[in-house]
Order: structure tokens, then C-alpha cells, then sequence
């Protein structure tokens, strides 16, 4: 496989990204929200989700949607708490959103 050089994304683009995104859901859906009517998925673990291919497949686990809403929401009320290692609990949340966009 290639090795490419890194590749430097803004954070204030990714910002404007996801605001663009979640500002067209709630003009076509005239919504605010989003219901949650599933709550297990499969996952990789973080330390395991970016190996080459060569080194094999990682096993999935379980994560729960509940589970890391409940942990965001901890964040809302203590934003000391928003480290970056949070944003794996948002991704699975995204993941969904994504999810039901197409079903």
C-alpha cells in the first residue's frame, strides 16, 4: 500500500462542515433533533481502527448510542470534560445520523 504524506485538515473547516450539514437537516426535516431507536452497534477499538490492512482485521466489540449520548451530555454540563477523546463517542452518534439519513 502507498504511504501518502499527511494530510492537514482545519478544524474551523470540519466546524463549518458539520454546521452546514446539521443546519440543511433541520430546514428539509423542520426538526432540531434526532430520535434514537436503535442503541447497540458494532465497533473497532480506537487503538486497533487505523493499522495497515497487512496486520489483519481487528475484532469488533459492542458500543451503545445510549451509552455515548450519556457521556456527551456529561460534557455539556462539564466542558472541562471535552478532550478529543470524546469525539470517538460523538463519531458513533454521527455514524447513526448518517444511518438513518439513507434508510
Amino acid at each position: 500500500m502507498e504511504n501518502k504524506s499527511a494530510l492537514r485538515i482545519p478544524l474551523k473547516d470540519l466546524q463549518k462542515i458539520i454546521a452546514l450539514i446539521f443546519d440543511g437537516m433541520e430546514k428539509e426535516n423542520g426538526k432540531s433533533g434526532i430520535e434514537i431507536d436503535k442503541d447497540y452497534y458494532f465497533e473497532i477499538p480506537l487503538s486497533e481502527a487505523f493499522l495497515e490492512p497487512s496486520s489483519g482485521f481487528p475484532d469488533a466489540t459492542l458500543g451503545q448510542l445510549y451509552d455515548d449520548w450519556e457521556f456527551l451530555e456529561r460534557v455539556l454540563s462539564n466542558p472541562e470534560e471535552a478532550s478529543p477523546l470524546v469525539l470517538d463517542h460523538l463519531a458513533s452518534l454521527l455514524r447513526y445520523i448518517a444511518y438513518k439519513s439513507v434508510g
